[in-house]
């Protein structure tokens, strides 16, 4: 459970940005996840940022999206800056636009909350210094020396003070409910939790699966595959963008496949995220996957026996320890 958050400066909900670099791009479950946790939740009002473009990459999901506002056009529209602020992994961490930023919202009061590798952003920023923090299991060891902060492990999240880091890539989806239920309570964030098919939202558990000792021989047992598998998920208008998000960022992880996004234009997702697919049909030879409107993470264990099916059980345990994700396969 994290501390209460209530809107400032007069306003009805909280004002809650997810934040990425768009030189490079973001990370797409990290990103995706709470844009449309918070949004789905009705208690938040979410924007999408990217720093210098609304042409953000997802990186991992074969899509890019328009987002909402540049920090320029955030800035201005509020200037009192934001209630909440969301940073997945960039692929530019130390961008030093985003860094000031952070910092700036960090300055204004805003919870800064940092998912996954987001995390080291905020350690670029100074944000971690003297306090409790974690991130994804790769690079965990090496926080506390770099950032000047205490390393947590066994949590899914760590909240201290305005600060909120998670752990790995999946870990965006219990830090999200647990915000939802810091600004509506409790059972508000059950109803969105069963609207994506999760059971639970509390920060503890077991991160002993997710070693790079465990990784490399899931890697050399799922092969090097110098040709993988097209899988072809069409972008359709209302698609969910939290199920798309998963099976994109999956099925690219697995050493054998690689997922594409296909659409003849810009699409509007469930809760209004302007898709950009990374191609306008499926490519010849590729395999139509549904998303359909299966709960999302009922939707991501599917893919993931499916992975087994068809790939092998090394494929499908490298994307999920890659992932972080807590599941027994």
């Amino acid at each position: 459970m994290l501390s209460p958050i209530t809107p400032r400066f007069g306003r009805k909900q909280p004002v809650a940005v997810v934040i990425g670099e768009t030189k490079g791009g973001s990370e797409v479950t990290d990103f995706v996840v709470p844009y449309s946790i918070l949004k789905r939740s009705n208690q938040f009002e979410v924007f999408s940022v990217g720093t210098e473009s609304t042409v953000l990459k997802l990186v991992m999901g074969s899509f890019s999206i328009h987002t909402n506002h540049t920090i320029a056009t955030f800035t201005a529209a509020f200037p009192d800056g934001a209630d909440v602020v969301i940073v997945p992994n960039q692929i530019n961490q130390k961008d030093a636009l985003l860094v000031r930023w952070i910092q700036e919202q960090s300055g204004k009061g805003a919870k800064i909350v940092g998912v996954c590798e987001g995390v080291w952003s905020l350690a670029h920023a100074g944000l971690l210094k003297g306090k409790n923090a974690t991130t994804h299991w790769f690079t965990r060891g090496s926080l506390g020396g770099a950032a000047g902060c205490k390393v947590v492990t066994g949590q899914r999240y760590v909240e201290d003070g305005a600060v909120v880091t998670t752990a790995g890539v999946t870990a965006s989806i219990p830090v999200s409910l647990a915000l939802v239920e810091a600004v509506a309570g409790t059972e508000i964030a059950k109803r969105v939790a069963s609207d994506i098919g999760a059971r639970e939202w509390a920060p503890e558990y077991d991160g002993s699966a997710y070693t790079l000792a465990k990784l490399v021989p899931r890697i050399i047992q799922s092969g090097l595959v110098w040709s993988k598998d097209i899988l072809g998920i069409e972008i359709v208008e209302g698609i969910d963008e939290l199920s798309l998000a998963l099976i994109a960022d999956v099925y690219n992880r697995t050493g054998k496949t690689k997922a594409v996004t296909f659409a003849h234009d810009v699409v509007l997702s469930k809760n209004g995220m302007s898709i950009v697919p990374e191609k306008p049909v499926l490519p010849v030879g590729g395999t139509l996957v549904e998303v359909g409107e299966t709960p999302a993470l009922e939707l991501l264990n599917s893919s993931l026996a499916r992975i087994i099916k068809n790939y092998g059980k090394s494929s499908a345990v490298r994307a999920a320890i890659e992932m972080e994700y807590p599941t027994e396969l």
